[in-house]
């Protein structure tokens, strides 16, 4: 199972067929046709197309790291 969670999480294509972005085993992974803005008010990350101007929002919820019990 822990397989399937790592590498089904997301995958993001725009309108111009251009890849923009993957996440693996928690891990965000952007293209370099993308532009990364960061939006700490409203939590979130935004990936741009660089061609056709597509934006996807990833919440930080996506991609933080699990915590360890031992620092909680």
């Amino acid at each position: 199972m822990k397989y399937k969670e790592d590498i089904f999480p997301g995958r993001t294509y725009c309108s111009c067929s251009n890849f923009l972005y993957s996440i693996y085993n928690r891990v965000l992974k952007p293209t370099p046709k993308t532009r990364i803005y960061i939006d700490y008010n409203q939590e979130k990350i935004v990936i741009e197309c660089k061609i056709c101007g597509k934006k996807e929002n990833i919440p930080f919820s996506r991609i933080k790291p699990k915590r360890n019990s031992c620092m909680d």
